[in-house]
């Protein structure tokens, strides 16, 4: 009788293991799927917008020109639809602080280090060369 009580046991045990083993996988799926995160409409298009933004500016030209004159690339970021705010920063070769930064008109206080973002923003990166020194744009996209 006393090997039929062990055999139970052994049983038993094996089938919390089990158990423990197909919760604590479900937990981590779960864990899984509540991260992948659900972008709204609205930021769909502004992700896209900063994204087209910069490759306009790439195709034309405008950011090799924007190391001599920005008033292209200015003009661009003047055109974006209302109610969006678009950064432009430039960093020359490895360089971390930029060789120049524009923003939007209507969005001021939005730049430097000291800024807390409290917002849904969207960064697009290109890099370029002109006259044989390799640059580095970035945009930042917001709503207002």
């Amino acid at each position: 009788m006393e090997i039929k009580t062990r055999k139970g046991f052994v049983l038993t045990l094996d089938a919390i293991i089990a158990l423990l083993v197909i919760f604590m996988s479900v937990a981590v799926t779960f864990s899984f799927i509540h991260q992948v995160r659900n972008y709204s409409p609205q930021s769909i298009k502004l992700r896209e917008l900063s994204s087209d933004l910069l490759s306009v500016m790439e195709k034309n030209g405008y950011l090799e020109e924007s190391v001599s004159d920005r008033t292209a690339v200015r003009s661009l970021l003047q055109d974006t639809p209302d109610g969006v705010c678009m950064m432009l920063e430039v960093t020359e070769g490895n360089s971390t602080i930029p060789t120049y930064a524009m923003q939007k008109t209507g969005c001021e206080g939005s730049t430097g280090k000291e800024r807390v973002v409290l917002r849904e923003e969207y960064v697009s990166w290109r890099s370029f060369v002109n006259d044989g020194e390799y640059y580095c744009a970035k945009i930042t996209g917001w709503y207002k």
